[in-house]
């Protein structure tokens, strides 16, 4: 688990440190965060991509085949000159382009879909970061606090010492 959120990690504190510090006047929410992921996500932009490239090879499917024309001219001279003209135009027969637009439509779906299985992993992973960091935030609080409770335990152990109700030895425990 750690060693997959490491690299979403690392791009969260990346987008972190390329947002100007204005922005960050008020705490970062978790939808912000997700927002900021998919947005900067490089396997996202390319799944995008892809997504175009299928819609494209759809409109590429349906198109007709050109037709094609050849001139061949044999001889020099008048008499033995022959001009030859070819056209060929490519006719599909047993539902070949229909299948053809059925095939790029469903890789078009499945383009569709892994980009929406991304952007549902990169939320999912982000969440996940988010609440990781959250947490971390709130251990670093509690050892605030326990950092200051404990120098104030010291302090008041000194005044009792310095009182004479308590030993010296008690104020270094």
């Amino acid at each position: 688990m750690k060693h997959r959120l490491t690299p979403l990690l690392a791009a969260f504190a990346l987008v972190c440190a390329c947002v100007p510090a204005a922005a960050w006047s008020s705490p970062l929410t978790l939808e912000a965060a997700i927002d900021l992921a998919l947005r900067a996500n490089p396997t996202l932009r390319a799944a995008g991509s892809e997504v175009a490239a299928q819609e494209g090879a759809l409109t590429q499917a349906g198109t007709l085949s050109n037709p094609e024309l050849e001139l061949l001219r044999e001889g020099e001279g008048s008499s033995n000159r022959t001009t030859t003209a070819t056209l060929n135009i490519p006719i599909e027969l047993g539902g070949k382009r229909a299948a053809r637009v059925e095939a790029a439509r469903q890789e078009g779906r499945l383009a569709a879909i892994a980009l929406e299985a991304e952007r549902d992993k990169v939320r999912a992973d982000t969440a996940a970061a988010f609440h990781d960091v959250v947490a971390a935030q709130e251990r670093e609080r509690m050892a605030q606090e326990l950092v200051a409770l404990a120098g104030r335990a010291l302090g008041a152990a000194g005044k009792r010492v310095e009182a004479g109700t308590l030993s010296p030895v008690e104020e270094t425990r």
